[in-house]
């Protein structure tokens, strides 16, 4: 997998949850937690809230922990992760919206699709 993965978080309007879109965070780092080596995890400062941090999986742009800090951050999705099923809420998230901008073209290039 390309290292050099953009992140996109995926936002839904909290006033209208019919209202949503994809926006590029470039100062979103991705990281790995032990025991979830195999799933793209970013880290970043939150969009709708500032002051916190969110680590989210790249390709649906699914927040899956929040936290004060980058540490809370994680044990958040430690939490998460420990009660629910990761691929499960992948997998419904990419029916219900898809994958990221990044992704869509990644998939395009390695099938030889000229982006």
């Amino acid at each position: 997998m390309n290292e050099n993965i953009q992140f996109y978080a995926h936002i839904i309007d909290p006033k209208d949850k019919r209202v949503n879109y994809w926006t590029l965070l470039p100062a979103a780092k991705r990281i790995t937690i032990e025991g979830f080596e195999d799933v793209i995890i970013f880290i970043h400062k939150g969009y709708n809230d500032a002051d916190m941090w969110v680590v989210a999986e790249g390709m649906t742009g699914l927040k899956m922990g929040e936290g004060q800090t980058k540490k809370e951050a994680i044990a958040d999705f430690l939490d998460r992760a420990g009660r629910n099923d990761i691929g499960r809420s992948m997998l419904a998230r990419m029916k219900q919206h898809g994958i990221s901008p990044w992704f869509k073209e990644y998939f395009k290039v390695a099938k030889g699709v000229k982006p």
